[in-house]
Order: structure tokens, then C-alpha cells, then sequence
């Protein structure tokens, strides 16, 4: 039965055991928050160093676009550049001026696409490969209501539509 060990002893011997105890734990306590705040500190430094590590990766992509090497999505799909490698367009970054990185399409389909129209009718491409064809037949990047990509930042819902010209890729690195 609960709390039999302790029938025997009185009321006062039972409060001054807790108060021993709570002394013993306090030390511990104390090295606990210790640690604790150690390892926040630590936490901290490698947030700011990946912060920093983002910001110089995003510098060195701003400095690629400025120079002109990395080509853009109108570029690519109408075949101006080499299209080589794989045609799925998750193999690809695809990043605003700022180095922004975005994904093409609805931020809610699970999957990027971008949309053609004819000025009636519209049509999606999954790959490279769809979208070269439709662009072929004179098709135009968007809707007949909203010309243009459709796009939105990595990790957001926040969805534009700008001209195809804004948008630069390049390939992922392979792991």
C-alpha cells in the first residue's frame, strides 16, 4: 500500500527528510541550468553561423547572376541554352535577382509545374521536355488571365506571377 514506509514517522521527521532532499537537489539543479544555458550558447553560435553561411552563399549567387552565368528560364525553355542533363524540374534551383530561391508552380501542388496558355486555353508542364513543346507551339508562359511564372519562396505559401526573365536556374549539386 502507497505511503506505508512512511506510516511510522511523524509529521515533522516527514518535513524535515523533504527539506534534506530539496538541499541534496539543489546543487543539481543549479548544474542543470548550468548546462542548459551552455548549450543554448552553443545553439546560438551555430544559428549565427549558419545565418552567416546563408548569406554568403546567397552573396556568391548574386554575384553569378550579376555576371550573367547562370542562364534564365525563358532562356532554358525555349532551348536559347543547353537543356542538357536531367529535364525534371526538381533537379534545378530556381532563384529570383535577389538569389532568392522559389519553386515554380502552386505552393499547395506537390509538385513543380509551369503553366502555358494560347490565349484560350491552358496547359501545364511537369518537365523540361513538356514545357519546350508547348513553348514550341507558340505557347506563351501563364494564364490568359495572369501572363507570367508562377512562383513562390522556398518554405513559403506566398505566390507571384512574374516574367519568365526574372527567374534564373541552375542545376542542383549532386550528392
Amino acid at each position: 500500500m502507497p505511503g506505508q514506509a512512511f506510516s511510522e514517522r511523524d509529521d515533522v521527521d516527514l518535513r524535515a527528510t523533504i527539506a534534506a532532499l530539496e538541499a541534496r537537489a539543489l546543487p543539481l539543479r543549479e548544474q542543470i541550468d548550468e548546462i542548459r544555458a551552455e548549450v543554448d550558447a552553443i545553439r546560438t553560435e551555430l544559428r549565427r553561423r549558419e545565418r552567416l553561411a546563408q548569406v554568403e552563399q546567397r552573396k556568391a549567387v548574386r554575384v553569378e547572376l550579376a555576371a550573367g552565368h547562370l542562364p534564365s528560364l525563358e532562356a532554358w525553355v525555349s532551348g536559347a541554352v543547353d537543356g542538357a542533363g536531367s529535364s525534371a524540374f526538381d533537379d534545378y534551383r530556381f532563384l529570383r535577382e535577389s538569389a532568392t530561391e522559389v519553386r515554380l508552380g502552386y505552393a499547395s501542388s506537390a509538385r513543380q509545374s509551369l503553366s502555358f496558355t494560347d490565349g484560350r486555353a491552358t496547359d501545364d508542364a511537369a518537365d523540361l521536355a513538356a514545357a519546350r513543346e508547348l513553348y514550341a507551339q507558340g505557347w506563351d508562359f501563364g494564364t490568359p488571365q495572369a501572363r507570367g511564372v508562377r512562383i513562390y519562396p522556398t518554405g513559403t505559401r506566398a505566390e507571384r506571377v512574374v516574367p519568365a526573365s526574372e527567374i534564373h536556374l541552375e542545376p542542383r549539386a549532386q550528392v
